[in-house]
């Protein structure tokens, strides 16, 4: 088998300070040391522990870059640094929609000026965004024959700023409207304190599963029983500007509902999902005060408080799970109900049938016993 070769094969120490520089602006001095190299520096937001924190992120990054790579067309000069060109762009014109901003910022670059299709221009721009955000992206009259097997993508449309094609990504923020406040507040509180990985697990019998798309957090697949948990923890602490509210919940929903510090069985199932489900070992590390600035203390859900609710209500009320469970109602209190009438019919039809067995044998040890008299 031939060895894949191309523009994005090799990703070298020079190329991940680039696109660290492109995404969050990291120190240039990081080319000075070796990346899997510990350090004792003891500085705060020493750039070489972040990029150590930031190896899941990186490791994403490679793998994605290369695939895309194996798939360029011949002509098509995209390259390391031309990524890193296109998320420099996007990161500081996010108010341009997209065909604004090849128009106007990538004009002079080696993405415009390379023979490659639109299309294929298109794909390296969605690349861009995928490494910035950790969402599948797509232009939204994409042929099907570009898109990843299994996957799913969200639309960005010409017309469309890259700011509001972020907010489109995500499920509809809950208006705080002061008459509902109180009983959104209330409803929270209690999803808060009772929604735990520990519960999901043991009552709604429900696994966790890492996801490299954030639009998939917290989404629920009932038939292989599976939370997907976008895990790249590191990547949202160094991305908490855009937007910061959808991330604050991530975190918050990991850190402080499903697997918070108060709750051991919570807390040693993360620790097993990280060692045996590649998680984030950034999970395990807490850091609200440095995170959050006044007033962020408590985070609200708007985003995510419907999946939160969604995964709480399966802990209440667990669907069917198994043949004779989807046959029952999908309320648990009723179905527990006719499950247990189900039962003691069954156990008196056993008990009939028992029955009948006794009646039989006692008659026939009656008859055996009239038929040959034993002699006094």
């Amino acid at each position: 088998m031939a060895t894949p070769t191309g523009p994005f094969t090799n990703c070298s120490k020079q190329h991940i300070d680039s696109l660290l520089q492109s995404l969050w602006v990291f120190p240039a001095t990081t080319t000075a040391r070796r990346h899997d190299v510990p350090c004792y520096c003891q500085q705060l937001g020493c750039p070489f522990e972040r990029i150590q924190q930031l190896v899941p992120y990186l490791n994403f990054y490679k793998r994605l870059s290369k695939r895309y790579g194996v798939d360029l067309p011949t002509g098509a000069t995209v390259s390391h640094p031309d990524l890193h060109i296109l998320v420099q762009a996007i990161r500081d014109h996010p108010d341009l929609t997209r065909i604004e901003l090849i128009e106007t910022q990538l004009i002079g670059s080696a993405l415009c000026k390379s023979p490659m299709r639109s299309e294929d221009r298109d794909r390296a721009i969605d690349l861009a965004v995928r490494v910035m955000t950790m969402i599948n992206c797509q232009p939204q009259n994409r042929s099907i024959g570009f898109v990843e097997y299994g996957a799913t993508f969200q639309g960005w449309s010409a017309e469309t700023t890259f700011s509001d094609f972020i907010e489109s990504c995500f499920p509809t923020p809950m208006p705080l409207a002061p008459q509902t406040t109180e009983q959104h507040i209330n409803g929270e509180m209690l999803v808060r304190t009772n929604l735990t990985a520990s519960q999901v697990m043991k009552k709604a019998k429900y696994k966790f599963e890492a996801t490299d798309d954030m639009r998939k957090h917290l989404i629920l697949d009932r038939q292989r029983r599976v939370v997907q948990i976008f895990h790249h923890a590191a990547f949202l602490k160094e991305n908490l500007r855009l937007p910061r509210q959808i991330a604050l919940e991530i975190l918050d929903s990991i850190q402080k509902v499903l697997f918070r510090h108060s709750d051991a069985r919570s807390r040693t199932i993360l620790r097993s999902l990280v060692s045996k489900e590649n998680f984030d070992p950034e999970c395990l590390q807490f850091e609200f005060s440095s995170l959050r600035v006044p007033g962020e203390e408590e985070v609200s859900y708007r985003y995510f408080g419907a999946r939160m609710a969604e995964l709480y209500e399966e802990i209440e009320n667990p669907s069917p799970d198994g043949l004779i469970e989807k046959w029952l109602e999908r309320r648990s209190g009723a179905r527990y109900i006719m499950l247990a009438t189900l039962i003691g019919v069954l156990f008196a039809v056993l008990l009939g049938f028992l029955s009948l067995g006794a009646s039989v044998f006692q008659a026939y040890i009656s008859y055996q016993t009239w038929k040959h008299p034993v002699a006094a």
